[in-house]
C-alpha cells in the first residue's frame, strides 16, 4: 500500500487479486495490488504488479514524461460513470524496483501531474 501525504486524499479500500494477464489454465498466476482513494472529486486508484506486459504495451504507444527524474508514461482513457456519460481518467505508469505501478486519476481533481508526483515519490508501507 502507498502512503500519500495529502489531506485531500484518503484511502477508501484495498485488495489483492489475479491480474488480467494470468494464465490460469497453465497455472501461471500474476497478482496485483489495488488501492482506492477518495479525493475531492471522484477517485484515484493505485495499482502495483510484477508482470511487465501492460507496461511494455503502454511504452510502445506513449511517449514518456519525467517526474522527479523517473520515466513515467502518461495516457488518458474514459470510463463510463452513468449510462451515456463518461469521465476522463489520466493514467501514469512507471517501473519501480522490478514492479510496475499505475496511478489513475479521474478528471476534476486538479493538477493530475502533481497528484501523480506524490505517488511516484511515495514509499511502500511494509
Amino acid at each position: 500500500m502507498r502512503y500519500v501525504n495529502n489531506n485531500d486524499i484518503t484511502v477508501d479500500g484495498a485488495g489483492v487479486g489475479l491480474s488480467a494477464d494470468s494464465d490460469i489454465e497453465n497455472e501461471k498466476l500474476n497478482y496485483e495490488l489495488n488501492v482506492w482513494y477518495n479525493s475531492k472529486i471522484g477517485t484515484i486508484t493505485f495499482t502495483q504488479w510484477k508482470s511487465s506486459k501492460r507496461y511494455d504495451d503502454i511504452k510502445k504507444k506513449v511517449n514518456p514524461i519525467e517526474i522527479d527524474g523517473k520515466k513515467v508514461f502518461k495516457y488518458e482513457d474514459y470510463v463510463e460513470i452513468e449510462l451515456d456519460k463518461k469521465s476522463k481518467v489520466e493514467n501514469y505508469i512507471w517501473e519501480e524496483n522490478g514492479s510496475y505501478c499505475e496511478a489513475s486519476i479521474t478528471e476534476g481533481n486538479g493538477n493530475t501531474d502533481e497528484i501523480a508526483k506524490a505517488f511516484v515519490n511515495s514509499k511502500s508501507i511494509d
